[in-house]
């Protein structure tokens, strides 16, 4: 499975894993989930309902979409849309 993490899970996993679950922290030990921001993902955001006010964060999610990845996010507010999220 490729997961795309969203900024505070990252900082999270960087500097205070502690605070992942034992799931998350398994999931993110796999080193293949790197990708790119593509003119396509960022075209993407567009089509996205209005439910979270971070411009990135909504990236990250278009680009989720378009990849058919999931994002891994700490963030109540984007875990509400739709697709493939994992709130951690």
């Amino acid at each position: 499975m490729k997961l795309l993490l969203d900024t505070q899970v990252l900082l999270w996993a960087a500097g205070q894993p502690e605070r992942l679950s034992p799931a998350a922290r398994r999931l993110l030990s796999d080193p293949r989930h790197e990708l790119p921001i593509t003119s396509d993902h960022a075209v993407s955001v567009d089509s996205l309902p209005a439910l979270h006010k971070d411009p990135f964060d909504r990236l990250l999610l278009a680009q989720a979409l378009c990849e058919g990845i999931t994002l891994v996010t700490a963030d109540s507010q984007l875990a509400k849309y739709e697709g493939p999220i994992r709130r951690v």
